[in-house]
């Protein structure tokens, strides 16, 4: 059996790449700790604004059932 999460990370407009640089951001420290505990991204989407102008990016995750 596989357990599976979806995430949704909040990138902040200090936190966007300016235009003409990479558009990698730091994955905050929660999704740092569920890779640690074996937990993979296994797809994700695009950034999305939110009604508060921040952006927001789902991380679709599984891992192998204890």
């Amino acid at each position: 059996m596989i357990e599976r999460r979806l995430v949704l990370v909040r990138i902040t407009a200090a936190e966007m790449p300016t235009a003409g640089t990479a558009t990698a951001f730091e994955l905050p420290d929660s999704v740092l700790t569920m890779l640690d505990e074996g937990w993979r991204v296994v797809n994700h989407t695009t950034g999305f604004p939110d009604l508060s102008g921040d952006m927001v990016v789902s991380l679709y995750c599984e891992r192998p059932a204890a």
